[in-house]
């Protein structure tokens, strides 16, 4: 563990990529030591920390901390490889638990570890290192004290990724200023608890006041809603009193689970918002601006209209009214909501959470505090609730850190290496045709993948600039539904690291307008435009295919047809070559070495599917005689 000075001195290092081998029975042995001193040094540790936070907090991010330090074996698949540095920014709130999964965990993997505590931390924090022992077990991490600007210019920008705890705005903040290589990004999201008419109310309330009261309810896996049946409002109010009323409010030293908030500025943030609904409390609503506690509230909210979307960190209960599983559904599809779904606690049954809610994590009868492990993945499939950044790609999904960085290495191997090109194409194929299901349902014919993934010559590297050339034949023409699969199919392109083509996302016709094209007559007039698209689907439908899915009978036989049309279209255009002598402007520029001569024989020995491509490649271009 470094001091700032010594920080300072290492910003201008080299950060090249390093990918040593990770000494697994060292890290074992770390953790091991590390425990032992945190176990050995519990009774000093807690008394440092009740001047930060609840004993109950303590408890819990203690026995978070050992059992993440006792079970390394859990994530040891993930260390293989090291990464040069990383630049942690360490949330608010739990300090011994956010060392341990924010900055030990990723030492394994980064030569180098930069942290960024928070001011209203610090002082605590440096005490947990020095009682910890930390400096001689992690002389990789490098603790820095100061301004957030500075970290982010003389550290952050110099680091190969970054791992962010806090609000959205400011990780994109972060991430603009930075632009490095690898963000890993934690939020929060909104985690309603849902009690339903069939709940079980002892448990429910019991997980209410836990979930609401841990830490002064500075928790970004804290409710910002409790949606509750109305069967069950009166008896499930009336206890939370009951329950808060014999909750101690004091400082952490006298055994208070409620106590000082350690942010000043989010007090004031509490204020305007108990100002905010102030109507709609029915119990609390005080503040104690000098000893910066806010007392336990509860807002109610008569109806589903008026259910709240804002973050809360203090120990405030939202309670929100729903009637019916439509007030559900109206909660859960409301933008608002949608922006950071991560967790739903669900207390009885609801057909519409656990059928409907497929971006959400559905935990049943369990709040996230019971599933939150420092070895398992955490977060949501929100950008808001949780993200993994690989330059350039970004995508919302739960986190864990080891995993990540792991991903981000093979990432890295993968820019300059082939991808197993039979296991992708079988990834492509499976998820073009779950997308073509979901979005066309009855009235998709078939479907498949053309072009150079279809030939066998993609370019299958990260930085491919192929794309997924995709035809699909529907019944009839729904333009709605084409705009929304052409869109998930670009999202497709992104996730699996193919360029989308922006103007000709997919090929959609309807059967009929195949019929057309195979009973067509095709006889091409070398002194105009050629119809491009008519050849090119002929050439689609004639050609390699990979993928198949759908009506393969009915693909079979239009592709024996259009074989039959390919050739007499290519009959026809070789045979106006040589009857006329004129030779398509474009392929005299190409092939400017040869005379007109020799180009008809070249065009002669070409296949039909080379030929076809060649004549039609640029049909607007003039016909030279």
């Amino acid at each position: 563990m470094k001091d700032k000075k010594i920080i300072s001195r290492l910003k201008h290092e080299s950060n090249s990529v390093v990918n040593h081998e990770i000494n697994i029975k060292k890290i074992l042995l770390i953790c091991k030591k590390f425990k032992d001193i945190l176990i050995f040094k519990k009774s000093k540790i807690y008394e440092l920390l009740l001047s930060y936070e609840s004993k109950k907090t303590i408890d819990d991010e203690f026995e978070r901390s050992i059992e993440t330090l006792s079970h390394p074996e859990k994530i040891v698949n993930y260390l293989t490889e090291t990464i040069p540095s990383i630049s942690t920014f360490f949330p608010l709130n739990l300090p011994l638990y956010s060392f341990v999964l924010f900055a030990i965990v990723p030492s394994f993997q980064c030569e180098k570890v930069y942290v960024r505590v928070p001011m209203k931390m610090s002082g605590v924090f440096r005490e947990l290192i020095k009682i910890s022992q930390a400096s001689e077990l992690f002389p990789n991490i490098y603790i820095f004290e100061g301004n957030r600007d500075v970290f982010v210019n003389d550290f952050v920008k110099k680091s190969t990724g970054v791992i962010f705890t806090g609000k959205y705005k400011n990780a994109i903040n972060v991430m603009k200023k930075t632009k490095v290589d690898l963000f890993i990004f934690n939020g929060s999201g909104n985690n309603p608890l849902v009690i339903n008419h069939d709940a079980d109310i002892k448990l429910a309330i019991k997980k209410i006041m836990e979930v609401k009261i841990f830490n002064n309810g500075q928790d970004c896996a804290g409710p910002d809603n409790i949606l509750i049946h109305k069967s069950n409002q009166s008896k499930i109010i009336t206890e939370i009193i009951k329950e808060i009323k014999k909750t101690k409010i004091d400082s952490y030293k006298n055994e208070g689970e409620i106590g000082p908030i350690p942010n000043s500025d989010e007090i004031v943030s509490i204020s305007k918002y108990l100002q905010k609904h102030k109507d709609r409390i029915i119990y609390g609503g005080h503040i104690d601006f000098k000893s910066s506690i806010v007392y336990p509230t509860i807002i109610l909210a008569d109806n589903i209209d008026q259910a709240n979307y804002e973050e809360i960190f203090a120990p405030i209960f939202f309670i929100t009214i729903y009637e019916s599983e439509n007030d559900l559904k109206k909660f859960f599809t409301n933008p608002n909501y949608k922006k950071r779904m991560m967790y739903v606690s669900l207390f009885g049954t609801s057909d519409y959470i656990t059928k409907s809610l497929k971006d959400n994590i559905i935990l049943h009868n369990k709040i996230v505090m019971d599933i939150e492990k420092g070895y398992d993945i955490y977060g949501g499939y929100t950008k808001e609730a949780s993200f993994v950044y690989f330059k350039p790609m970004i995508k919302a999904k739960p986190t864990l850190i080891p995993r990540d960085i792991y991903d981000f290495i093979e990432f890295k191997k993968n820019q300059k290496n082939i991808r197993n090109a039979e296991k992708l194409n079988k990834s492509i194929a499976l998820s073009l045709k779950t997308l073509a299901y979901d979005t066309f349902g009855e009235i998709l014919l078939f479907g498949f993948i053309f072009g150079s993934l279809a030939k066998g010559n993609a370019d299958y590297s990260v930085s491919s600039k192929s794309d997924i050339d995709s035809f699909i034949c529907l019944k009839k023409e729904d333009e709605e539904k084409i705009k929304i699969f052409n869109s998930k199919l670009k999202k497709l392109h992104k996730e699996l690291y193919f360029i989308p083509d922006e103007i000709y996302t997919s090929e959609i016709l309807t059967l009929s307008k195949i019929e057309h094209l195979i009973t067509n007559e095709y006889n091409p007039n070398l002194d105009s435009l050629l119809d491009h698209d008519d050849v090119f689907w002929i050439q689609i439908l004639s050609g390699k295919k990979m993928g198949v899915f759908g009506d393969k009978k009915l693909l079979s036989i239009l592709t024996q047809q259009a074989i039959v049309v390919r050739k007499k279209i290519c009959k026809n255009v070789l045979k106006k070559i040589c009857l006329k002598q004129k030779i398509p402007y474009h392929i005299s520029q190409k092939k400017s070495d040869k005379n007109k001569s020799r180009l008809i024989q070249w065009l002669h020995s070409l296949s039909e599917d080379s030929l076809l491509f060649e004549i039609f490649k640029f049909p607007k271009e003039q016909i030279v005689k």
